[in-house]
Parts: structure tokens; sequence; C-alpha cells
């Protein structure tokens, strides 16, 4: 496992990387994806340096799997034309797993997209054409979220 000193989400939780930051508590950071496969792609990163969803305390996996539920719904209200989300954690490498640390990818689904998340999904880390990863593009999405009262967590 990569150590945390080398880690990109844990360099992101130590606010030591560039990022765009929606929401940060004592055990997790929610960001957008650099690398989004749809506009408003989220990252939900635990505070705790582990690659396996296992290795995190029980009540920790418990608040992740809420504040990931409660995100998937807000993301509705603060952009409306996402009508569904895809929910995936990649637990370890054999999963796909890029970075040994866990976190969760909430990715917005527009009706009719399928041709075009697909597309996304398997050239994110190549397209150049794509806007979507562009400063404008996510400063744009992480000022919808921060202009709305949706996140609000009380």
């Amino acid at each position: 496992m990569t150590s945390e000193k080398a880690c990109i989400l844990c360099q992101i939780n130590r606010d030591k990387l560039p990022h765009y930051e929606l929401l940060s508590d004592s055990d997790f950071k929610v960001v957008l994806d650099i690398n989004p496969i749809t506009a408003g792609h989220l990252l939900i990163i635990s505070r705790s340096h582990q690659a396996h969803l296992g290795s995190l305390p029980p009540e920790e996996s418990r608040e992740l799997l809420a504040l990931t539920n409660q995100l998937s719904t807000v993301i509705t209200r603060v952009m409306p034309d996402i009508t569904d989300t895809n929910i995936i954690i990649n637990n370890g490498p054999a999963s796909g797993q890029h970075i040994a640390h866990v976190h969760v990818h909430i990715i917005p689904r527009r009706k009719g997209d399928t041709l075009s998340f697909y597309w996304r999904l398997f050239t994110r880390f190549i397209n150049p054409f794509s806007s979507m990863g562009k400063a404008a593009s996510l400063l744009k999405v992480q000022q919808m979220w921060l202009e709305s009262e949706a996140l609000n967590r009380d």
C-alpha cells in the first residue's frame, strides 16, 4: 500500500494538492473529481488511510454510506438535470482501485446520457477534448454546490 505521505488522497485531505472542495469534516472530505466522467462527479474521501472498506472502523463505514446516500440525493437538487447516480467503490487493486485509499465516486446521470457516459468512462484519463475537467468547469460546479442550501448537514 502507498504510504500516507505519498498518497494523493491524503495530500488532498491535508490541503497539499489543489482540489475543488465541497464539504469537509473530521471523517471525510468531499471534492469534485478532476477527471470527471460526467459534470458534477464527486469523490468522498475517507480521512483514514486505508485501501479497503473493511479496514475502516465500523462507525466510519456507516457514516460513509450515510454521507454517500445524502449526497446522491442532494446532487439532484443542486444540479436539477441529474435524475440518478452511479455509486462506485473500487475496493482494492483487483477491483480497479487506482489509489490505495478508501473513496467513493458519486457519478451524476442524466436522462439519455448512456453513450457519452461510457465513452467518458473509458477515456477519462486520456481524453484531451473534454472540458469537464478544466478549472472553469470545475469552479462552476463547485460554486453551484457552495451556493446551494442543500449541503446543510444539521
